[in-house]
């Protein structure tokens, strides 16, 4: 759309299945990548399904990322190294249920490495962001660690600029917990959004959590109504 949200123009992008586009952002070349999941172009349950487009909307390159279970993507940036990172979670590599996973595309669209965390239960990362020192931060929904009824809570995991292992974080209670964005501040450390149902009898509320450079929770705010 132009600046008063009327339409310039719009593109279709998929095959004859479900496809589902989950994030866009705006590329250093005036660009457009978008990323998600696609039953079209990978198995029937579902790969990573990542478009890179022109200024116009126009498809460049497509990439396709899994393996023969369900993998899906939610999250993407462009990295201050010189390429893509996209989030998800996948049961096709890793060790339990479902995986948070990330891995990295160049500008031509070539995977890179791939980096997975997670237990015997599911685990998925739902985002990403990159600190200016490089360290890169996820976070979304655990059950395999922290409270073990299976409920879920919040997972923060941090990776230092070469991808190895920095830290890892839950947060929440007994009931379940889930979070859907995260952000770098500008004291480098990270704000995490998402749900809780520890409060309020049981029903959910907006669960907002400011943590340390370590990751490690200074401020948590519940939003009841």
């Amino acid at each position: 759309t132009d600046s008063n949200g009327d339409t310039l123009w719009t593109r279709t992008y998929g095959g004859n299945k479900q496809d589902i586009a989950r994030s866009i952002i705006e590329t250093s070349d005036g660009g457009y990548l978008v990323t998600g999941v696609t039953q079209s172009f990978g198995d029937t349950l579902g790969d990573f399904y990542t478009v890179k487009m022109d200024i116009n909307g126009d498809s460049l390159w497509t990439n396709k990322f899994g393996g023969i279970q369900a993998d899906m993507a939610y999250d993407v940036l462009e990295s201050i190294n010189g390429y893509y990172i996209i989030c998800g979670e996948t049961k096709s590599l890793g060790a339990g249920d479902a995986d948070g996973v990330i891995y990295q595309l160049s500008y031509t669209g070539v995977t890179g490495i791939n980096y997975t965390f997670g237990g015997t239960s599911f685990d998925s990362f739902q985002s990403i962001t990159e600190r200016p020192d490089g360290k890169i931060a996820m976070t979304g929904k655990t059950t395999s660690f922290g409270f073990a009824n299976g409920n879920g809570e919040v997972l923060l995991v941090a990776l230092k600029s070469d991808w190895t292992f920095y830290n890892a974080t839950t947060y929440g209670g007994y009931e379940k917990e889930n979070a859907f964005s995260i952000e770098t501040t500008e004291d480098n450390c990270f704000i995490i959004c998402g749900q809780t149902n520890d409060t309020n009898n049981g029903l959910e509320d907006i669960y907002l959590i400011k943590t340390d450079t370590l990751g490690a929770s200074t401020t948590t705010d519940v939003f009841a109504p």
